[in-house]
């Protein structure tokens, strides 16, 4: 297929896109093959991605997919995972370019919110990443490893440092927390998870709240992924967060995600919030979203649309968030069980007071995008600025005892 051809097709795509007409333009690649019209679309992903950034791009070309999904079948096009795959191959291109012309200039002149730098490792990342442009250019390899290079992402095994040097404490750390720094020391890959997870889970006094252990259950996307789920109550993480990130940002993730865990489990001991109340709050964030997120079901949109054509738009908001909420209960209280047993927090003390900010907080909660990206909603939200703190605290201390 010529490339003038191929490229003509996906700016007749985009512009119709833009405009909303995905039936029309769809039909302008019907008559070719499956694989050109591939071809044809990951064109597109570059032009969307290149022309209207990151964030638009990205619920541009969703929208197409889900739209193409809907008309052709999802598993025709290789169902979801492929076109995460596709945008993520096209951020990816685009992101390399833009950030090897910035490299050029002074990078305390890189916007930080359009890289995306949000949940794992970003403050400290951005940090390092500025000090130097011999320092930027080197993370761009590590980052961006060109296609001839041979290296491979590997556990990096670190020498523990000779008995014989003296271990620098700073006077800033405090007294409980230099035993768990002692015992993280010479430890790497799923040693050092597995102990600074157990070690911070009695720090922060959750055993018998939180999760058992860390789950790594998917692959990575254009960065590594992953939290803690409020219903399921486990934290999961893809498999870069054990074979790409140092311990500093492991136990950053690791204090981040446990805060969320205490939060939640806060809300559920609080009298006057409980089950039910936490259900609803989560269900309520999680219909609100799926109406205005433009990477959701395009299915549920469609039926809201409806409702409210006929007039019933909140009626139909009301049942979604109640259905949701009931089917939620049941899995909360299993997964909940020890937590549901402890002592019950009065509302009218600081400790409930602030349970009762995490409830609003949850029902106007707005994550990470299907690629990772978050707003100023996002970074600004309670839940998330008390993660972030913590997490930044328990890094920041355990880098200067290591020190």
């Amino acid at each position: 297929m010529k490339i003038r051809l191929l490229q003509k097709c996906a700016k007749t795509i985009y512009k119709s896109a833009i405009k909303g007409e995905y039936q029309e333009a769809l039909q302008s690649v019907n008559r070719f093959s499956p694989g050109q019209q591939r071809k044809i679309f990951t064109e597109f992903n570059n032009k969307a991605v290149q022309t209207l950034g990151v964030d638009q791009g990205s619920s541009l070309i969703m929208n197409v997919a889900a739209y193409r999904g809907l008309q052709k079948g999802l598993k025709d096009i290789g169902g979801t995972e492929k076109i995460v795959q596709d945008i993520s191959e096209s951020i990816t291109k685009d992101l390399r370019q833009s950030i090897e012309q910035a490299a050029q200039k002074t990078i305390s002149e890189l916007p930080q919110s359009t890289w995306g730098w949000v949940k794992f490792g970003a403050k400290n990342t951005w940090i390092d990443f500025k000090q130097s442009t011999k320092k930027a250019a080197n993370w761009l390899k590590a980052k961006f490893p060109t296609k001839t290079s041979t290296a491979k992402t590997t556990e990096v095994k670190t020498t523990p440092k000779p008995a014989s040097k003296a271990i620098k404490v700073s006077e800033n750390i405090p007294e409980d927390l230099k035993p768990i720094f002692a015992n993280l020391q010479g430890k790497t890959g799923q040693e050092f998870i597995n102990t600074s997870y157990e070690n911070t889970v009695k720090y922060m006094k959750l055993k018998g709240v939180a999760p058992k252990n860390i789950a790594i259950t998917s692959t990575d996307g254009l960065t590594v992924t992953g939290g803690y789920d409020p219903i399921q109550n486990t934290i999961e993480f893809s498999e870069g967060f054990l074979s790409k990130l140092p311990p500093k940002e492991q136990l950053k993730l690791i204090s981040h995600e446990l805060t969320h865990c205490k939060q939640f489990s806060t809300m559920l001991r609080t009298e006057g919030i409980g089950v039910e109340a936490y259900a609803r709050a989560i269900a309520e964030n999680s219909v609100n979203s799926a109406i205005n997120d433009s990477f959701t079901d395009i299915m549920f949109k469609m039926r809201y649309q409806k409702a409210v054509e006929n007039g019933k738009g909140e009626e139909f908001i009301q049942k979604a968030i109640d259905n949701q909420a009931k089917s939620m209960i049941p899995k909360i209280k299993k997964n909940f069980a020890d937590v549901l047993k402890m002592p019950k927090i009065p509302a009218n003390s600081p400790e409930g007071k602030k349970a009762f900010e995490y409830l609003e907080a949850q029902r106007n909660y707005e994550g990470l995008n299907i690629i990772g990206l978050g707003g100023d909603a996002y970074k600004n939200n309670p839940l998330e600025v008390e993660a972030y703190g913590f997490g930044d605290k328990m890094a920041d201390l355990f880098e200067q005892y290591t020190k």
